[in-house]
Parts: C-alpha cells; sequence; structure tokens
C-alpha cells in the first residue's frame, strides 16, 4: 500500500490504524467530519469531493466510521452514518481495495460458539444499521469485512464491562457485580484489531471474517484481576440473565495467516488502571 483513505480516523481503531500507517512512510487520507481533527501528516477530504476529478485512486480504503447508539430513535441517524455513507463511499470513491470494520453484534444469540457463518440475527438498532451496511460493502470488487468483539486499550472510554469495572474500582474502591459474574465477553487489544486490518487489506481474497481475540473472559475473572490490582472489593447484586459471547475464528486467522491470540488480561487491566488513577479526579 502506498496511498490510503480512512473513515473514523479520530477514533479508538482509526488512530492507531493512522499511527501505524504513517510509521510506515504510507499517504494517509482521512474523511473529513466536523468534530475530528486531523493528526500531522494526514490529508483531510470532505464527503462532497470525493467525486471529484483531481480526487487521487487509493490502494486501500479502511471504512471504520460509524455511529455507536443503541436507540431505537436514531434510526435515521444510524442509516446516515452506517448505511448511506457506506453507499457513498463504494459509488464515489476510487480504491483497488476496501476493508470494513463491522460488529460481533449481527450474530443470533443462541448459546452456541459463534464462527464466521453462523446464523445472522442482529440484536439492536446499531447492528441492523452494520450489517445493512456490509450488503453495499459486498458489492466492491475486493472487499473484506472484519465483525469485531469490544476493541479496548489501555487508554479506553467506553461502556464496556472491562472499563466501567475498572474505573469503578479506582474512584470507589469497589465493583459492583451483577449475579454470579458468569457472562462470557470476548475483548480484542486495538493494536491486535490494527493487524487484522492490515493482514485483510493484503489479503487477495474477498473476506467476510471475525476480529475477535483468542478466548472470551467471565466478568468474575475481569472483577478478580481487577481486585487483585487493586484491593477493591467485589459486591454481587441481583441477577445477570443477558448472553455469553464465545467465537471462533479459526478460518479468519487462517486466511489472514495469523495465529490465535489471547488478551493477557493482568498486564491491560494493569495499564489501563495505571491511565485511570492519572486521569480521573
Amino acid at each position: 500500500m502506498k496511498r490510503v483513505l480512512i473513515t473514523g480516523a479520530s477514533g479508538l481503531l482509526g488512530g492507531a490504524l493512522t499511527e501505524r500507517l504513517l510509521e510506515s512512510d504510507i499517504e494517509v487520507w482521512a474523511l473529513r467530519h466536523k468534530t475530528e481533527i486531523a493528526k500531522d501528516g494526514v490529508i483531510e477530504i470532505g464527503v462532497d469531493e470525493l467525486a471529484k476529478p483531481n480526487v487521487t485512486k487509493f490502494d486501500t480504503l479502511f471504512h471504520l466510521g460509524a455511529l455507536i447508539t443503541m436507540g431505537p430513535d436514531k434510526s435515521e441517524a444510524l442509516y446516515h452514518s452506517n448505511v448511506a455513507l457506506s453507499d457513498t463511499l463504494c459509488k464515489q470513491v476510487s480504491f483497488e481495495r476496501i476493508v470494513h470494520a463491522s460488529t460481533v453484534s449481527v450474530y443470533q444469540q443462541n448459546g452456541n460458539t459463534v464462527k464466521e457463518l453462523s446464523p445472522i440475527s442482529p440484536q439492536n438498532p446499531y447492528a441492523h444499521s452494520k450489517y445493512w451496511g456490509e450488503h453495499y460493502i459486498k458489492q466492491c470488487q475486493s472487499f473484506g469485512i472484519l465483525r469485531f468483539s469490544s476493541i479496548f486499550s489501555s487508554k479506553t472510554i467506553s461502556g464496556s464491562f472491562i472499563y466501567r469495572a475498572a474505573k469503578q474500582a479506582v474512584m470507589e474502591n469497589r465493583i459492583t457485580l451483577f449475579g454470579e459474574g458468569a457472562r462470557l465477553q470476548n475483548y480484542i487489544n486495538v493494536n491486535l484489531a490494527v493487524d487484522y486490518l492490515l493482514s485483510t487489506a493484503n489479503t487477495e481474497s474477498n473476506l467476510v471474517g471475525l476480529g475477535v481475540s483468542g478466548r472470551s473472559y467471565s466478568n468474575l475473572e475481569i472483577a478478580k484481576t481487577i481486585s487483585g490490582l487493586t484491593g477493591c472489593e467485589i459486591i454481587h447484586q441481583g441477577e445477570d440473565d443477558s448472553a455469553s459471547f464465545v467465537y471462533d475464528n479459526s478460518e479468519t486467522l487462517r486466511i489472514l495467516g495469523q495465529k490465535k491470540n489471547v488478551v493477557n488480561l493482568e498486564k491491560e487491566l494493569s495499564l489501563l488502571i495505571k491511565w485511570l488513577k492519572l486521569t480521573t479526579y
């Protein structure tokens, strides 16, 4: 790759990808957003400029930008951000290959291990919009779609349990755990997610793959690890009948030539806790 266009370049995943590409002396363009500030060395472009004759052809379009919200009253906004933009990009941007970040939330929650070809049943309006957006990506001649689990870093700010538990431990010296904490969830470090994106960009075959880590962790495992690092108390409260999530992305790893990668939970949580202590008042 010599020249790429990224949507969502200022987000967690897009920012990490941008930094990696700039370090490799790749020319990085970013789709301009009114709330985004471009990194040094990044060329900005607006949606209305994409179809202009003087806009260069890109080796890879990384479509990572998305609106993430679960509210049913956000349907129109979800459509414009996660569906219509995908259609616009595919029609107006000249590129050799498109790599799209989707979500594991498109799969059916039936208690079984989720694989690449598992049944589809989007779980919320956001998941519906992402799956609908995939439809346009699949119409491109060369594409890769990665359905990611919860992406995190040592500086994550999100609504995921891993972040909420760490923040509560730092601020309140306790973690509230619903039920027995048996629910399993999958977390993937942002650097591994970037590895997936780059491998997908360099793969010739079209792909709909799973961007997940090698194992899922229970909420209790996460809480105990945080407690061991901070000395906080774990308080069990009520019940938790939420679905667990376990994945097998062996086929994705085979196609991309990657090995199974398991999150070093204690190391990642230690870094997150240190960052929270520095930034939480």
